[in-house]
């Protein structure tokens, strides 16, 4: 790693823990409360990090999934923000700045060899046509609190935006990354993800086959250079599930 990546890793990890810290005092609000964007001074200072490396803020809009208009707020010092709001928009600064924390930090060769190998192992088990043909195996209580709550909600925009994507596209079929096999298998893993993330009970298995999956397709449309904002969507969408995963007490109930 040149001086360069030493030096933009180190301001990546100081605005990580500050936005993670102000995460863990916002969640001492009462979700309903207003703060004003001053409160928000370490999201002000990442987005204004990440809007050097994306070059501008309608760029870095579409990939946090926040209204340019908010982040023009938060940016300037502007306004004020339900707390609710404004862990979503944190949550989802830290997401992206740990997303580029693990760019820079995991090696490329052997490392990424091995990721790759073992998701395309795991990927010779899907094979859903419809959501009945994914099977359950470890069950876990759906956690009541505001951290998880936030990740479930923005997971499910995410996931709820690449049905959309899939769905809608005006692509020729013959200029579109998936075949209609594939579409299908995305779209009944994705619809029961969602289903899952909104019950009381949420399943390992399937959350864990749904990232390999979306890590294929984030993939197929890099090689392919098709569709691929629904790539990166895709990509982050597994980054997330993954992270749920941890967070999720999987010995909460047995049956």
């Amino acid at each position: 790693m040149d001086t360069t990546e030493n030096t933009k890793l180190e301001t990546l990890h100081q605005h990580l823990g500050e936005v993670k810290k102000l995460i863990l005092k916002l969640q001492e609000y009462n979700e309903h409360q207003k703060v004003h964007s001053t409160e928000l001074y370490p999201v002000h200072e990442a987005l204004l990090f990440l809007e050097d490396m994306y070059g501008g803020h309608e760029a870095l809009s579409k990939h946090l999934m926040v209204p340019s208009t908010t982040i023009i707020k938060i940016m300037n010092l502007r306004g004020e923000f339900k707390v609710r709001d404004a862990v979503i928009v944190s949550d989802r600064v830290s997401f992206k700045l740990k997303f580029f924390e693990d760019s820079l930090t995991t090696p490329t060769n052997i490392q990424a060899k091995v990721n790759q190998d073992t998701e395309e192992k795991e990927l010779t088990n899907i094979r859903p046509t419809q959501s009945e043909n994914i099977k359950a195996i470890v069950w876990a209580v759906n956690p009541n609190n505001t951290t998880i709550k936030t990740k479930i909600i923005l997971i499910s925009e995410l996931l709820d935006q690449i049905v959309k994507q899939v769905e809608t596209t005006n692509l020729p079929e013959a200029n579109q990354a998936l075949t209609a096999i594939e579409k299908a298998q995305l779209i009944a893993i994705l619809q029961t993800v969602l289903s899952i993330l909104k019950s009381p009970l949420v399943e390992q298995g399937i959350i864990a086959k749904s990232v390999s999956f979306l890590k294929k397709i984030s993939k197929k449309t890099t090689e392919e250079k098709s569709q691929e904002a629904l790539g990166k969507i895709a990509d982050e969408g597994a980054e997330l599930l993954k992270d749920l995963i941890k967070d999720i007490n999987w010995d909460s109930i047995s049956f």
